[in-house]
């Protein structure tokens, strides 16, 4: 239902004889409701305007508040704002054409009754190289608070990039998505392993990287950070399109570092035996002292051993893992894990 006497969408524009343009659209306010899955859906007021051109497009759009009722559950999203815009007409967007674009979404507020997210900024981009045979798609997420039962996460980040991914893999991947859009998912699976085989050559000759830039912020019990890059060794040969995984295990290279204050890694593991003793003995009280100083105790063993290994190093008041990975063997901190 909305209200009487106004369009549910709307939108009013206008055109230039040289095929540049401006509108403006709006959702009115809605709430529908569907008494058989006991849903209720509500959408406040959404306005939006954009422009576009022979070369580029724009648009921004805005809503106060976005709400979902499921039988007692509920998620509700307040003050969105989304941006984007992109190099390419208009057309090609709304047929799924490759272009290089940049999506920008702000949400003030997003909650349910178990947590509640503040401050939320995800940004998207990608573009194009000079000679446009590779494409670097980067997406950033910024988040300034996250209250949960577990506590306030604050300052949260996590910033991705794939680099010199190919240009016609990608295009042929977006084809392949929409035409098996309806397909069941073993034959998706079939579709995109035939994909990856017909061109595995010039994905690999492209030299890509997957980067992790940014992964940090502050738990209920410390700071954390970390950072990753992911490649292929330079003779990776693509042509061994039905070589083992071993094989192309021995053509990854990686490389980064995880660090986090040591509460957070002692709180961690006792975490992690809690849930594994909860399993084992389902009628005994986790956080009775008994058990919460036997949790304790072996956290502590674990970390201990995990420093005598040497797969990590203790600074002042954190612990650090820097690792590597070459010729399908894996270094924490120098300290070899073969892997095959």
């Amino acid at each position: 239902t909305w209200n009487d006497g106004e369009p549910l969408y709307q939108m009013i524009g206008s055109m230039n004889l040289v095929g540049s343009g401006q509108y403006h659209d709006r959702i009115a306010g809605l709430v529908y409701r569907d008494a058989a899955s006991d849903m209720t859906i509500e959408l406040n007021d959404y306005r939006g305007n954009g422009e576009f051109g022979a070369e580029q497009f724009a648009y921004q759009g805005t809503n106060k508040r976005f709400r979902v009722d499921i039988a007692g559950e509920s998620v509700q999203i307040d003050d969105l704002t989304f941006a984007t815009e992109a190099k390419g007409t208009l057309a090609e967007a709304l047929t799924s054409q490759l272009l290089e674009s940049e999506v920008v979404l702000n949400i003030a507020k997003a909650s349910t009754p178990a947590f509640s997210m503040r401050d939320v900024q995800l940004d998207a981009k990608s573009e194009l190289s000079d000679n446009g045979e590779t494409l670097d798609i980067s997406f950033v997420t910024n988040i300034n608070n996250i209250t949960s039962a577990t506590g306030n996460w604050n300052n949260l980040a996590l910033a991705i990039e794939m680099r010199r991914v190919d240009v016609a893999f990608m295009r042929a991947y977006q084809e392949t998505v929409n035409d098996a859009y309806s397909a069941d998912v073993e034959e998706m699976q079939e579709q995109l392993q035939a994909l990856m085989k017909e061109h595995l050559e010039p994905v690999v000759a492209a030299d890509p990287e997957f980067i992790i830039s940014e992964l940090s912020g502050q738990a209920p019990d410390g700071q954390f950070d970390g950072e990753l890059s992911v490649k292929l060794a330079e003779n990776a040969a693509a042509e061994m399109v039905n070589a083992s995984g071993d094989y192309w295990l021995k053509q990854l290279l990686a490389e980064g570092y995880m660090q986090m204050d040591k509460a957070l890694l002692r709180n961690a593991f006792i975490m992690q035996l809690e849930t594994a003793l909860a399993a084992q003995m389902p009628n005994q009280d986790m956080q009775s002292e008994q058990i919460q100083s036997m949790l304790n105790q072996q956290a502590e063993q674990v970390i201990g051993v995990y420093l005598q290994q040497g797969f990590i190093e203790e600074q002042e008041q954190q612990y650090r893992s820097a690792i590597e990975l070459q010729n399908g063997v894996l270094l924490l901190n120098g300290n070899s894990i073969p892997l095959i």
